[in-house]
C-alpha cells in the first residue's frame, strides 16, 4: 500500500487549508474554506479528495458551490459532530480590537446548508473546539465580547445546546487540543 502523497506532490487546489475530514470508507470527504472568510465574496467550497487504493494517489474532485455563511466565521472554532455535521462556534463580532461572537452554526453536508445552533454564553474569537468521545464538543478560550480572554469553558450537547463549566486556567487562543483515549484533553503547545 502506497503512502498518501506529500504536500509538495499535490497541486495548489488540493493543498489548500483543510478544516476537517470526514471519513467515508475509501473516499475521504474534505470540507475546506478558500481565502479569508471575512471577505464578502468568499463562498464556502467543498472538495472531494479521494485516495485511490488501486493507484496509491490522491485525486482532487470538482469544487461544488455551497451557500454563503450566514455569519462571519473568520477566527471561529470547529469540530465534527458524530453525525458528520461540522459545528462552527465563535468568530469575529468586531475587528481590531477583536470581539468574539457567541453564535454557533452547523454545516449539514446532506442538505448543503448552515443550520443555526444555540448561542454560547460568552463570545469567542479564536477559540478551540474539541469533539469529545461521547459526542459532545468542548469550547475553550478565545476573546469574548469585551476583547478579554474567555476563561469559562462551555460544552455543546446536540439537542440541548451549550452549558458553561467552572472558570479554568487561561487556555491559549486556538490552542491545539487532542482527546486522549482515557478522555483527558492534551494541549500540545501549538497556539495562535
Amino acid at each position: 500500500r502506497d503512502p498518501l502523497p506529500r504536500p509538495d506532490e499535490l497541486d495548489e487546489a488540493a493543498a489548500a487549508p483543510v478544516h476537517g475530514v470526514r471519513d467515508i470508507g475509501a473516499q475521504h470527504e474534505v470540507l475546506r474554506r478558500r481565502g479569508a472568510e471575512h471577505h464578502d465574496d468568499v463562498r464556502v467550497a467543498r472538495q472531494l479528495l479521494q485516495y485511490r487504493e488501486d493507484r496509491g494517489s490522491a485525486d482532487a474532485g470538482a469544487d461544488q458551490e455551497q451557500p454563503d455563511t450566514p455569519v462571519d466565521l473568520f477566527c471561529c472554532g470547529h469540530a465534527f459532530l458524530p453525525d458528520g455535521r461540522l459545528l462552527a462556534a465563535g468568530g469575529t463580532q468586531q475587528y481590531d480590537p477583536f470581539f468574539g461572537l457567541t453564535q454557533s452554526i452547523a454545516f449539514d453536508p446532506a442538505i448543503r446548508a448552515w443550520v443555526p445552533q444555540p448561542q454560547m454564553a460568552g463570545g469567542r474569537w479564536y477559540p478551540s473546539l474539541l469533539a469529545l468521545g461521547d459526542g459532545r464538543v468542548l469550547a475553550v478560550s478565545g476573546l469574548d465580547g469585551t476583547s478579554q480572554v474567555n476563561l469559562v469553558p462551555e460544552v455543546y450537547t446536540d439537542g440541548a445546546g451549550w452549558a458553561t463549566r467552572p472558570p479554568s486556567e487561561n487556555w491559549p487562543m486556538y490552542g491545539h487540543l487532542f482527546l486522549l483515549a482515557d478522555g483527558r484533553v492534551f494541549y500540545s503547545g501549538g497556539q495562535y
